[in-house]
């Protein structure tokens, strides 16, 4: 990748580094040497012992300078690296001493999620300065990636979904960042520490909408990255731009111009592309003559390809390449990963294959997940006036069984101490997308859990599923007469929930 836009400063930095782990290995290797030479003495010969000994330095003192050493020398190399990195696109500054100098030395930083093989990451748009409604996140994308199998996904939230607001009540989505970020200022913010505040809001607001996503979805959301668009753009820039395939031609006639006082129509024919940064912008947010589906479908495509991009550049080889090109963004972009943290999540995502990237945009209409609500102001509200089927998908992403499931109609039989964990699967199967037709006590006491199949294995993936989250394998049967549905589960005392 060309550098050749970042400051003497910075490149300043890279060799200071470079001359850093270059003294570290120096200082280890002297110390290596050292103590092998000590080695040779303890074994001369009787006579060598005879010659006067040389006057040596007490052992605690030589490691003790040692230590001094490496630390003024880890202080003085450190210094522009440090000054390099505090870019206020880091909402925890380098995350402290220890993180800073494990990314120095290319040691790994463990990140949240890891622990549970899963690392969920929000991914924020927003207008930014100088656009009307610069704070509203007009783009929303959680990125998963699951490290033992090196999957990702990438899952767009609709703008216009409805949620509650803290202190305001029903609201779009996208206004989470924005309510908090005024109700921050007003209530902490004066005349005086006004730049400072600002910067604090902004941190609050992005906190907020993160924590609102996690609960919409259903998974914790340790991390955001938020970018406005013109840091967008310039990523895209510095990348010397990527390249899109685009499914089909799109013609929009009323896209606002740059001064957001009139129009600048934008056209892109069907076919392979190379997209600068303000080109790839506008096909992002083109939404006038399509819909925020295919927005978001467009927008994960070319994330795809940013990724792409920088695979090839051999940024992402180089994790500190993408610090490097962060910090160099300045107000324009913004995460609460420590350049510790972020370079462990490049790690992540580098050999990641663009087979094993999952995309899911939640739709309305007959097989959607969403349906519109317009009480004035248009929403999108979840079927069933819940989340839970969008946390199923969620929280099944990475589920091979889950994503090729059938559709099935399932009974559910329960003794009468089991009501309530029949009635909590049947929520659980109906939130997955399945019909429970009959849910009801069995007739007969009901003995070890049992799952039946009656069509003739037709649905192995439903089969799959369902009998993992049961804990037994379906059993297939013919189906009797009297019986309309696909599937029988009868609920005994040994049943215990696997989901």
């Amino acid at each position: 990748m060309d550098q050749s836009h970042l400051s003497p400063s910075r490149n300043l930095d890279s060799n200071r580094l470079f001359l850093l782990r270059l003294k570290i290995m120096n200082i280890m290797s002297f110390l290596h040497r050292n103590k092998k030479q000590k080695s040779a003495k303890n074994t001369k010969s009787a006579n060598n012992q005879a010659q006067k000994p040389k006057k040596k330095i007490n052992k605690f003192w030589r490691v003790a300078l040692v230590v001094l050493f490496v630390l003024i020398i880890v202080g003085t190399s450190l210094a522009g690296y440090i000054v390099s990195s505090s870019s206020k696109a880091f909402e925890k500054g380098l995350g402290g001493g220890t993180a800073l100098i494990k990314t120095i030395v290319g040691q790994k930083e463990m990140i949240k999620g890891e622990e549970n093989d899963r690392v969920n990451v929000l991914l924020m748009g927003m207008g930014g300065a100088n656009h009307p409604g610069g704070l509203l996140t007009d783009s929303i994308m959680v990125l998963s990636i699951k490290p033992s199998t090196n999957q990702m996904a990438l899952i767009s939230i609709p703008r216009d979904l409805e949620i509650t607001i803290s202190g305001e009540g029903e609201a779009k989505i996208n206004s989470a960042l924005a309510s908090n970020y005024n109700q921050y200022l007003a209530k902490n913010c004066t005349k005086k520490n006004q730049v400072s505040c600002t910067e604090d809001a902004l941190i609050s607001g992005a906190n907020y909408e993160t924590q609102t996503i996690s609960s919409v979805v259903g998974i914790p959301i340790d991390y955001y990255i938020l970018a406005d668009f013109s840091g967008f753009a310039k990523i895209i820039d510095d990348l010397g731009g990527i390249d899109v395939y685009v499914d089909k031609t799109l013609y929009d006639p009323l896209f606002p111009d740059q001064a957001m006082k009139g129009y600048d129509p934008f056209k892109i024919t069907e076919g392979q592309h190379h997209l600068d940064g303000a080109t790839a912008l506008k096909y992002a947010r083109s939404r006038e003559t399509t819909s925020d589906f295919d927005r978001a479908a467009r927008q994960q495509k070319i994330l795809q390809a940013v990724k792409d991009k920088a695979l090839k550049l051999g940024i992402l080889a180089n994790p500190t390449k993408v610090i490097d090109l962060i910090s160099t963004l300045g107000n324009s972009i913004h995460t609460n990963f420590t350049p510790s943290e972020l370079k462990t999540f490049v790690d992540l995502t580098k050999n990641i294959d663009k087979s094993n990237i999952n995309s899911k945009v939640f739709t309305t209409g007959a097989t959607g997940e969403l349906e519109d609500y317009n009480n004035g102001t248009y929403y999108l509200r979840p079927k069933g006036g819940n989340f839970d089927k969008i946390k199923a998908i969620v929280s099944n992403i990475f589920d091979a069984a889950y994503q090729n499931r059938e559709q099935a109609t399932v009974s559910i039989y329960y003794n009468a101490k089991n009501l309530a964990t029949a009635t909590t699967l049947s929520k659980t199967l109906e939130a997955d997308g399945y019909d429970v037709y009959y849910m009801g006590q069995s007739k007969t006491t009901i003995g070890a859990t049992s799952f039946i199949d009656y069509t003739g294995g037709n649905k192995p993936n439903t089969t799959k599923f369902i009998g993992s989250m049961l804990g037994v394998t379906a059993v297939e049967q013919a189906k009797p007469k009297a019986t309309s549905v696909d599937l029988t589960i009868s609920i005994g005392p040994d049943y215990s929930p696997q989901k």
